[in-house]
């Protein structure tokens, strides 16, 4: 009723999910520290310290689908995504600043937490499996 039409709606919606994830991840990037920050990003992220819900991932990936037939949300979706790329590679890049990949490692941490948080209310054993796997990505560039 106040936006116009469900298409306005969606952008609307797109809007306050990524600015909700905008801050939280700006508040967790502040939170880190400045000693291994690279290994309180990886807590942060993986304990559920992010404020990003099981919930509000859900309504992300729902949107991510109709991205594809919309690509004012597409555009939405895909410039937040490689924003949220871009803050981690940036503290991968500071950690590590001679090693190679820090894109592609990146890419895997990013996507190993969102599929933690989808995967959260499953209340999986060994919940510091993600966390272990995103550690263990870390190692490539520790050995360069």
């Amino acid at each position: 009723h106040y936006v116009g039409n469900r298409d306005q709606l969606i952008i609307k919606l797109t809007d306050n999910l990524i600015d909700r994830f905008r801050n939280s991840t700006a508040e967790m990037i502040e939170s880190l520290g400045n000693h291994d920050r690279v290994g309180a990003l990886i807590t942060a992220l993986m304990s559920g310290q992010m404020d990003q819900s099981a919930n509000s991932v859900m309504i992300f990936e729902h949107l991510v689908m109709v991205s594809s037939k919309m690509d004012t949300v597409r555009e939405q979706i895909a410039g937040w995504t490689t924003e949220f790329l871009n803050v981690i590679e940036q503290e991968l890049v500071r950690a590590f600043p001679g090693a190679k990949g820090h894109s592609e490692v990146a890419y895997g941490i990013v996507s190993i937490y969102y599929n933690s948080v989808s995967l959260a209310p499953l209340r999986l054993p060994d919940a510091r499996k993600p966390e272990k796997a995103a550690r263990r990505l870390l190692l490539s560039l520790e050995q360069h």
